[in-house]
């Protein structure tokens, strides 16, 4: 089938009712849903799970403390929205960045949720919940091998699955070496980025994971993923008042158990999971990385630090009843090893977390809610000899969050109303202390959200057509101010924000080979003292343009335009993109795929003073078997 035509069956049908082309382990989808597909990434070179979402008019692109790109949904902080695979959110730095979110696995589907419905673990997190899903092989030998290259950087990831009887083993390899890239011709060159080489861009990334799984009876199965990843990078500098940072190594372990137990009318499901993550990163004068940075070390060595979580989960979801239980506990332990002479600070935090959710159709209206109890507190603090003192140990809190959203369905169209109260509990990179960049504030209060969003979606013969309204009131709002001497971030609580705005989303397919979307956003963020927020541009428009020119070959045009916006007090510049795809199908199993992005060298950025990459090709190949 057409690639377009099942983009357009996606769209008219799957994205809004339950479907069989999902997974068995993904959950029904509902209208406020976005669905990513892996194979709609690899016709478009995408290398990580942010180049997936770029496009899309609800995502902006935010860079976590180490330089790394995160994404977030309307452009609240990425800090505030929930990452999480089969039922295991992802592990997060103290920073609350996900390391393993910016490179591309062998993810079937991601399913996105904004603040409109209630997500699998309860209410929605006020930055949306985003829910990686995996398949189980089918077959004795099956796997998948892309390669990506470009003049300056190859990647590549193999997966590889087998099921016998019983037993399953799925196994994934992603390899990444950037030496750097190219930034626009455009640019105005200064002494600290002379060049169209874009200072301290390289990296390497080597990380993969075996999950072996067996069905114990056709309704009990059980399972086992073992991951490891190891990477070593320069960030690439700001130009106007740069840092030479070098990340000398990040690694990370991790072990996962499932369970899942399936009836007629319920379904079971347990995790256990245990992450191990360390993290040695410094800041040097200059360019040559010989002369480490008086801010950045103590006693002239480099940061260091050590993360572990541990943690456990349960969902009970009763069919027939409408009713879901979550129940959940984790602990996160931080230390930090070289932070000054004869000390060792460490910070260990519990979590919890217990959701009712209930979905049911009531005289064709279909209500979808929860109610989630959140707690969180210190168990552990050890911070002798640090600058400033408390008396309580740190944040704390218990959290009630909840949400209801109402559903209604014709024949042409479909209305939705939701409304809810969401939190952000503060991450512990913002109470303590584990950059040099950072002046840590231990008392931070949780973020509070008062969302309101209503919807139509209208079916045509051939498409859709949406539109939404969302309003966010948010209490108590972590925000930073950046100084620069010395450099550092200081977290502290906003009395009161307020987000709103409206998306709208039209797409169609004509002449069963030419499928057309098109998607725009306005939104308004702005502090009670009516200062903008952080990275929320005003407009945002999305264009994509695909024609099957014969059944083996197809062209993608794709253009974004993003306004202006505020990173602290400086300000990014509106741009607009081009990119261009090219797909050729060479027999059923092997695909191939040029790309032409930012075709019209346009100089842009993502934050203030970190230019993005110029015009670039890349090539790949996709070979299933």
């Amino acid at each position: 089938m057409k690639r377009s035509i099942v983009l357009s069956i996606i769209l008219v049908t799957s994205l809004f009712a339950d479907n069989e082309f999902i997974n068995a382990q993904a959950p029904s989808l509902s209208s406020a849903d976005l669905l990513f597909l892996a194979e709609e990434s690899k016709e478009k070179n995408d290398i990580n799970m942010v180049d997936r979402v770029t496009n899309d008019v609800s995502y902006n692109i935010v860079y976590d403390n180490q330089g790394a790109q995160n994404i977030s949904f309307r452009g609240i902080d990425y800090r505030a929205t929930n990452y999480s695979e089969d039922l295991i959110p992802f592990f997060r730095t103290s920073w609350q960045n996900s390391n393993i979110f910016n490179i591309y696995n062998s993810t079937d589907t991601i399913i996105t949720n904004g603040a409109a419905r209630p997500s699998s673990f309860g209410v929605t997190s006020i930055g949306g919940d985003f829910e990686v899903h995996t398949s189980v092989p089918k077959s004795e030998l099956e796997g998948e091998l892309h390669s990506t290259v470009t003049k300056d950087r190859y990647f590549s990831n193999l997966t590889v699955g087998s099921k016998q009887d019983n037993l399953y083993i799925k196994t994934n390899l992603q390899y990444l070496n950037k030496n750097s890239y190219d930034i626009s011709d455009d640019f105005a060159f200064n002494a600290n980025q002379p060049t169209n080489e874009r200072v301290n861009s390289d990296k390497e990334y080597l990380g993969g994971n075996i999950k072996i799984g067996y069905f114990l009876t056709d309704k009990d199965e059980v399972a086992f993923k073992y991951g490891k990843s190891a990477s070593e990078y320069g960030n690439e500098l700001d130009v106007y008042a740069p840092d030479y940072t070098r990340v000398e190594r990040q690694d990370l372990e991790s072990f996962y158990g499932y369970y899942n137990h399936f009836e007629d009318n319920y379904k079971l499901s347990l995790r256990a999971y245990v992450d191990k993550y360390e993290d040695i990163w410094a800041i040097y004068e200059d360019s040559t990385y010989t002369t480490l940075n008086p801010w950045t070390t103590i006693n002239g060595k480099s940061v260091l630090y050590d993360t572990s979580r541990k943690g456990i989960l349960a969902k009970a979801d009763l069919f027939e009843n409408g009713f879901s239980f979550v129940a959940k506990y984790q602990e996160d332990k931080n230390i930090l090893k070289n932070k000054y002479a004869g000390a060792t600070p460490q910070f260990v935090y519990e979590n919890f977390l217990g959701s009712v959710l209930y979905k049911k159709t009531y005289n064709s209206i279909l209500i979808d809610s929860a109610l989630t109890y959140k707690k969180y507190q210190p168990k552990e603090i050890d911070y002798d000899g640090y600058a400033f003192t408390y008396t309580e140990g740190g944040s704390k809190g218990d959290i009630l969050d909840a949400q209801v959203s109402f559903n209604y369905k014709t024949a042409s169209n479909e209305y939705y109303l939701s409304l809810a109260k969401t939190s952000k509990i503060p991450a512990m990179g913002e109470m303590f202390a584990f950059s040099y960049y950072q002046e840590p504030n231990p008392n931070l209060k949780p973020e509070i959200s008062y969302n309101g969003e209503i919807g139509l979606k209208h079916y045509l013969k051939n498409g859709l057509l949406t539109t939404s309204i969302y309003n966010y009131e948010i209490k108590d709002k972590i925000t930073y101010i950046k100084t620069s001497t010395p450099k550092y971030k200081y977290y502290y609580n906003i009395n009161k924000a307020t987000h709103r705005g409206l998306e709208f989303r039209y797409s169609n397919l004509f002449y069963n080979k030419n499928f057309l979307t098109f998607s725009y956003a306005f939104s308004r963020a702005y502090a009670e003292d009516g200062t903008t927020l952080n990275f929320i541009p005003k407009h945002k428009i999305s264009i994509s343009d695909k024609v099957n020119i014969s059944p083996k070959l197809s062209t993608t045009f794709e253009y974004m335009y993003q306004s202006s916006m505020y990173d602290s007090a400086d300000i990014v510049k509106a741009y607009s993109l081009v990119n261009l795809h090219t797909n050729y199908k060479i027999n059923k199993d092997l695909t191939t795929t040029i790309s032409l992005k930012n075709a019209l060298d346009k100089n842009y950025e993502y934050q203030y003073g970190m230019p993005a990459e110029g015009r670039t090709f890349y090539a790949s190949l996709n070979l299933k078997f």
